[in-house]
């Protein structure tokens, strides 16, 4: 099951390929173990909407989430439970 919530990341290191390492949002920290998928997604033209860069992480806790980067902000777009 998944949630999709769209937190804002407040704090974001890279690795110096740009993938994500470390981030927290206003009530966590996460250390990312591994990303285990990344991929770009088209936004919805009509909408005018960006492209986005998706990473799917497993963080230190087991916790998989995927985070996205979209107009030059980064979020938390999905937990999955």
């Amino acid at each position: 099951m998944t949630r999709i919530v769209q937190r804002p990341i407040i704090t974001l290191q890279t690795t110096p390929k740009g993938e994500p390492m470390r981030f927290e949002d206003k009530d966590h920290e996460y250390v990312v173990e591994r990303v285990l998928d990344h991929w770009k997604e088209s936004g919805e033209w009509i909408k005018r909407e960006a492209q986005r860069t998706m990473y799917r992480v497993l963080t230190r806790g087991q916790q998989v989430l995927e985070i996205q980067y979209q107009s030059g902000q980064w979020s938390i777009y999905r937990i999955y439970d």
